[in-house]
Formats: structure tokens, sequence, C-alpha cells
């Protein structure tokens, strides 16, 4: 009976009941926002191997990048209802736009730097610079969550340390700047 279903069941059945009309287009609003990670993952398989097999039109709006990777050949985001950044998952993931794409696409940081012909410095050191040449001066740069590595004398301090997913989640300051980083062993804050 469907007054006595769950939310997640009752966003199911929507689901099927607009995918047995066959329809040309089909509008997905939140599709799976209600279900936990496990059903979640599963119903997203489920809709990539049924688009293989009856492909429609179909435009997916989702605040989950993730499900928007698995689910589109081209994601859109959205800003305050403009559009900041068409493309592949993979071309926002690595080239955003926007602080605000960079932060939807996954962990990240965000450091100011120094950008001087070929090369950007940043308190981690000096690195061969992947942008537009016409970004001279002070930059920002998004780095992404990597491996920390601890060193003596590195300059940096631990803030913040969470386990999460197989890994340390670690909060560092280094030059008066936060990023993110991950720890295959727990490091105490202030060390």
């Amino acid at each position: 009976r469907a007054t006595t279903i769950s939310g997640g069941e009752a966003q199911r059945l929507a689901l099927a009941r607009a995918l047995v009309a066959r329809p040309r287009a089909l509008l997905l609003d939140e599709p799976l926002g209600a279900l936990d990670g496990g059903l979640r993952a599963r119903l997203r398989r489920l809709l990539v191997e049924r688009q293989a097999r009856a492909p429609v039109t179909t435009l997916v709006v989702t605040h989950a990048f993730e499900e928007a990777c698995e689910l589109a050949a081209r994601v859109a985001v959205l800003e305050a209802g403009a559009l900041a950044q068409l493309g592949t998952p993979e071309e926002l993931f690595r080239r955003p736009a926007t602080r605000p794409v960079a932060e939807l696409t996954g962990p990240c940081s965000f450091l100011r730097g120094r950008r001087s012909g070929a090369t950007v410095e940043l308190p981690l050191g000096t690195f061969a610079a992947g942008f537009a040449p016409s970004a001279m001066g002070e930059v920002g740069v998004v780095l992404r969550a990597g491996t920390l590595v601890a060193s003596a004398g590195g300059g940096a301090r631990v803030i913040a340390a969470h386990f999460d997913a197989g890994a340390w989640c670690v909060e560092v300051e280094l030059s008066g700047q936060r990023c993110q980083a991950r720890a295959s062993a727990a490091l105490a804050p202030g060390s």
C-alpha cells in the first residue's frame, strides 16, 4: 500500500513508474536522495545499465558529484542560479572554474601562491604551473588532498585529525595557510 511505504520506497516506486512509461525525455530531481549509501550505489548502477539498454535523454538534478559522475557524460554546475561550468566530470574535477565547483568535485584545499613564468611558488615548494599563462603574480591554487609525509623541520603543524574510510584525514597549517591531507597513521594535533 502506497500509504505504508517509506520515503525511500516511495522514491523507488516513482522512479520505476517514470521508467516504465518509456518517455522520450526524463527529468530526475534528486532521484536517489532519500536512500542509504549501499542502495544508492546499486540504483545508480541500475540506472546506468537501463540507460545503456534503452537510451533516453535524461536530466538529473543532484548535489552529489559522485552521482553526477556515474550517471552523466556532461555535468552542468549551477551557482546562485547561473551556469558556473559545463563539462565532463573529469574536466570539472581537474580544472574547476570556481572555488565552489572545486569544492563540489571533492575534498580540496586552497592555497595562495605566486606565479612567475612557468612556475608557481607555494608554501609546499615551487611547482610547474598548470594554468593559463595570463595568470601571473598572486594566484589561488586548488590542492587535492594527497598523502601527508611527515618530515623533521617541514614547517607544517597538525590542526585536527579524524579517521575516515581507511585513512586519517588531517588538517595542517603551513606558512599561515591550512590544507587537507591524508595520513596512514594518526597524527596528534599540535605535532
